[in-house]
């Protein structure tokens, strides 16, 4: 299975370590819930750690946040793979406009990030390399993860989005 890109929303908690503990544990449980399809000839995983050794074991199967492990690297922090980082302020008001983005401000950006293209003025005649505080900027590098709290539109926490791209 080649590379995907995913995403989860979670209720907002002051903790978003614990969150993504949490939503981690919640998306195993559901892969390997015993009513879900599992490919013949796999034994079933008790434990994220049995499952992503047989996703490097078979190295076919990819399931988003499982893939990452649970390392979140702070604002201001660089991608580093298999770990989810928090977006900076600045990459905040530079992706959604705002210091307190909401779901709509978050899903606008993350669409027009997959849509749009810079001219061609790349090699043979591909876009073009991205200005800084670009959108397209949003995406995170294969095998990483980003994450950003949402607001409503009274300024209060709502949720946390979790993002990113699975490997190949």
């Amino acid at each position: 299975m080649g590379a995907e890109d995913w995403k989860y929303f979670v209720p907002f908690q002051d903790d978003v370590a614990a969150a993504l503990k949490v939503l981690r544990l919640e998306v195993f449980e559901d892969l390997v819930a015993p009513d879900k399809h599992w490919p013949e000839g796999w034994p079933r995983p008790t434990t994220v750690e049995e499952l992503q050794a047989l996703f490097e074991q078979e190295q076919s199967y990819h399931d988003g946040i499982l893939d990452l492990d649970e390392r979140l690297i702070g604002p201001g922090g660089s991608d580093e793979p298999g770990a989810i980082r928090l977006l900076s302020q600045s990459e905040i008001r530079d992706f959604f406009g705002t210091d307190r983005p909401t779901r709509a401000d978050f899903e606008r950006a993350y669409a027009l990030a997959r849509t749009t293209t810079h001219a061609l003025t790349g090699p043979y005649g591909s876009p073009g390399p991205c200005p800084p505080g670009c959108v397209h900027l949003i995406n995170p590098p294969r095998d990483c993860g980003r994450c950003v709290v949402l607001y409503d539109d009274s300024g209060q926490p709502t949720e946390i989005v979790f993002w990113g791209h699975s490997g190949d």
